[in-house]
């Protein structure tokens, strides 16, 4: 008579050659070895995609088609342009919001720029708010350094892999913007470094410059003179960007952290934020950053009520 293991190690190897004999014999006596069947586990569904276009895309798309049927009516080819009793979506906070740096950060990212190639630009963009094909597309006679000014007459356009002029679509897209001196002094060392360049390519100096750029003397160009994609340059900035250190923010968001900082920290008039930003007027302007503007709503009313209101009242 077998004894009965007294531990669990004994109980588990008696188990496992017990197993191991039954297995054995059913090899000897040709019966296939017995497999658990696995369960079948129905795919778990995917989420939804939300292919819904946000209202900013909306009202873009609806811009370009409105214009192509008005000049397909001005050309006689339809009676009626459609797209004019379309109502539009209204842009919400969080489709507007865009992420923007404080004064603080925006200062930490020009000074981690020293020794950088695009400086003279990082710092255009920073403290005049132009877009970013509006300085791409900026000649040295558009540049008036005695006066410090600089005027945007021409944006550059990125169409595929060639890039066109484009002229401003508004009057007030053509405007005159003033440089604060340290631009100024940046845009000298700019131009001067540009000319040792020049010096350096000058077998093969803006030979690669797409048709109808060539004539221009552009400010900002490659190494070897031909123009700057707007997508190249803005995969430059987001370098930059990681190279600083500050929080994440593409090279559209420079032109809103320009704006933020003149309206909210610099207190700087409507009117005048709008004139250098481009905007045909100055509700544009109040319609994108008022929500970035409640503390300058809530000081304004402080000192109002400072003024008018008794003491003890």
């Amino acid at each position: 008579m077998l004894k009965k293991p007294r531990d669990f190690k004994e109980r588990q190897k008696a188990k496992a050659e017990a197993k191991a004999k039954a297995e054995a014999d059913a090899a000897a006596e040709g019966k296939p070895k017995r497999r658990r069947r696995k369960k079948k586990t129905e795919p778990k569904p995917a989420p939804p995609v939300n292919t819904a276009l946000s209202p900013t895309t909306v009202r873009r798309v609806h811009a370009t088609l409105h214009r192509a049927l008005r000049d397909a009516v001005r050309s006689h080819l339809l009676t009626l342009n459609l797209a004019d009793d379309v109502e539009m979506p209204k842009a919400t906070t969080h489709d507007r919001a865009v992420a923007a740096w404080n004064s603080g950060q925006l200062k930490k990212f020009l000074v981690s720029t020293d020794g950088d190639r695009m400086r003279a630009l990082w710092l255009l963009y920073a403290t005049t708010g132009a877009r970013r094909g509006e300085l791409l597309g900026l000649t040295w006679d558009d540049v008036d350094l005695e006066a410090g000014t600089i005027t945007i007459r021409r944006a550059l356009v990125p169409v595929g892999y060639t890039v066109i002029a484009s002229e401003p679509k508004t009057k007030s897209g053509r405007r005159t913007i003033s440089l604060p001196p340290a631009a100024v002094a940046v845009l000298k060392r700019h131009k001067t470094a540009q000319k040792e360049e020049m010096m350096e390519h000058r077998d093969i100096w803006a030979a690669e410059r797409s048709e109808g750029l060539r004539a221009l003397g552009l400010v900002f160009t490659r190494e070897d003179g031909a123009e700057m994609h707007p997508d190249r340059v803005s995969k430059l900035f987001d370098k930059a960007v990681v190279k600083s250190g500050q929080p994440r923010i593409s090279l559209h968001g420079l032109r809103h952290t320009f704006a933020t900082i003149a309206l909210i920290e610099g207190k700087q008039p409507v009117s005048v934020v709008s004139q250098r930003l481009g905007h045909a007027n100055t509700g544009i302007t109040l319609d994108f950053y008022a929500h970035a503007m409640p503390r300058h709503d809530e000081e304004a009313a402080a000192v109002f009520a400072a003024l008018v209101v008794p003491e003890g009242f």
